[in-house]
């Protein structure tokens, strides 16, 4: 089963994750120059290898340099299994103890020029092994425990292109929520502390190990347990494969994280170094413990409020689809601000997300910003008209005068948005609650052309509807406005004659 992790729930930052971007750009790096300069170094020390223990097992009376037994002293045991090709055991450590046979029927000539290249040879060979990458800057446990450098520099060297690959997609996962969380400067730091954590517990769990360790793994285990701790109600999203089906699901941090954990737990006990091509599951378990303790620390001693950014203005969004998920994510743990946060900014990514408007809304309706509210509403009801979705964009207009105060100033909506909307009431056959809206909109704006028409138009429904005295009222009004549109004293002329032949009729009856 192939289990992914491809997302979660926190991917809208307050600010751009540069030291996390810097850190997968440098590990890139790293990782290209030792596919290329660390393949030609690795190439040589082999070469090297393989021509100093096949001249000793040819001349076994020969001994070489001191420097090359110590050389030679260091490999590891992976190492150790093609070595045996070239000369069988009870040779090699002879040959790394300094134990080789006395020298007989040699001539003090032949003796010379033997000695004499069992040094170039050595040479070369000690020379290969102190420049390759992988012992020089690599952690090994059984030599580099007092070497501070190792402890860093370890963590920026990759073994291959998919574990680089698999180490910079989790890097990236939790790498952007904590810097975002925790601020450039405490983010940089911890990440360096968890993996310098991660590469001690290593050495602690296997102090005779002579495998060189790389990776990132230790310090983004580190970012995964500060993760779980700090997002506990994260939800991750994961891309899965199952013989011939695949899919995607998602799962709560607080589920998965701990899974993961105790999957490597379980590694540890089941698989032995050599079965697992020198996987570190201890340096992941410190690493990730390590980071729970630190985020336990910080999270709930309130540190982390201060270490978080402030006085951001402009955000970066990397998931916005999940704005609202998100958002409803940190309304559950009572971050509203971070909420708010999180849906302006898709709203910034994408200005039509009526659903991420609509969520807006109502995020300030739960947190009491009244203006910020109905603000955010009379943005979804022209966002919604501008989409030609008049049923939505009136139903967006009731839910929020469901919401209106007595003591409230009248909700007034731009004027041909509200002209639209009272245009499509009476479209649907409904006089009444047309006429109602045209009479609030000719009273918010007086003076206006587009307000005479309303003011008209709501006193032809009165007519309709048989509130002559209502509707003469309404003429009357319309008439003392200062409108200059003489197609509205036009409407109000014939309007006023209607009525008067309409009341004469009723008064005759």
């Amino acid at each position: 089963m192939l289990l992914i992790p491809i997302g979660h729930d926190r991917q809208v930052t307050k600010r751009l994750p540069v030291i996390t971007l810097t850190l997968i750009a440098f590990n890139i790096f790293v990782f290209v120059f030792t596919e290329t300069v660390g393949t030609q170094q690795n190439a040589r020390k082999s070469l090297a290898l393989k021509s100093l223990l096949e001249f000793a097992e040819t001349h076994p009376e020969i001994k070489v340099t001191a420097q090359a037994r110590e050389r030679l002293s260091r490999v590891a045991d992976l190492e150790l299994e093609e070595i045996q090709s070239y000369i069988d055991q009870d040779k090699l450590i002879k040959l790394v103890e300094g134990n080789s046979p006395e020298n007989q029927g040699l001539t003090l000539n032949d003796k010379a020029v033997l000695e004499s290249e069992s040094t170039r040879l050595s040479s070369a060979f000690v020379a290969a092994f102190d420049d390759f990458y992988g012992y020089k800057y690599g952690f090994v446990p059984a030599y580099h425990k007092g070497s501070f450098s190792n402890y860093f520099s370890c963590m920026f060297l990759h073994g291959g292109f998919l574990h680089i690959l698999g180490n910079m997609l989790f890097l990236f996962l939790a790498g952007i929520a904590m810097e975002d969380a925790w601020g450039r400067g405490f983010y940089t730091l911890f990440y360096l502390a968890a993996g310098a954590a991660a590469t001690a517990t290593h050495a602690f769990t296997s102090p005779e190990s002579k495998i060189y360790l790389v990776g990132a793994s230790g310090a983004i285990a580190g970012l995964m347990g500060a993760f779980m701790v700090r997002y506990f109600k994260a939800r991750i999203k994961f891309f899965y494969f199952v013989i011939f089906r695949a899919g995607t699901f998602k799962a709560p941090a607080y589920v998965m994280l701990p899974l993961w954990i105790a999957l490597e737990l379980k590694d540890t006990f089941t698989t032995s170094s050599s079965d697992s091509g020198g996987v570190a599951f201890w340096a992941h378990i410190g690493g990730f413990f390590f980071g729970a303790v630190v985020g336990a620390v910080v999270h709930f001693s309130g540190v982390g409020q201060w270490l978080a950014p402030k006085n951001v203005k402009r955000a970066s969004s990397f998931g916005t689809g999940n704005a609202i998920h998100e958002a409803v994510a940190h309304m559950e743990e009572g971050e509203h601000a971070e909420a708010v946060r999180k849906l302006k900014q898709r709203l910034d990514a994408v200005p039509n997300d009526e659903k991420a408007c609509l969520a807006l809304a109502k995020v300030y309706g739960e947190i009491g910003q009244r203006q910020s509210e109905i603000a955010t509403y009379v943005r979804l009801i022209r966002l919604l008209i501008q989409k030609a979705k008049l049923n939505d964009a009136l139903q967006a207009y009731l839910a929020v005068l469901e919401t209106y105060h007595p003591e409230e100033p009248p909700l007034r909506l731009p004027i041909r948005d509200w002209m639209q909307l009272c245009n499509h009431l009476a479209a649907r056959e409904m006089p009444r609650e047309a006429a109602g809206e045209y009479e609030k909109l000719g009273l918010a704006y007086p003076g206006e052309t587009m307000a005479g028409e309303a003011l008209v138009n709501a006193a032809d429904l009165r007519l309709r509807l048989g509130e002559y005295e209502y509707a003469a009222n309404i003429y009357a009004y319309a008439k003392a406005q200062p409108s200059t549109d003489p197609n509205v004293h036009l409407r109000i002329a014939e309007g006023e004659a209607q009525l008067g032949n309409l009341m004469r009729g009723r008064d005759a009856a």
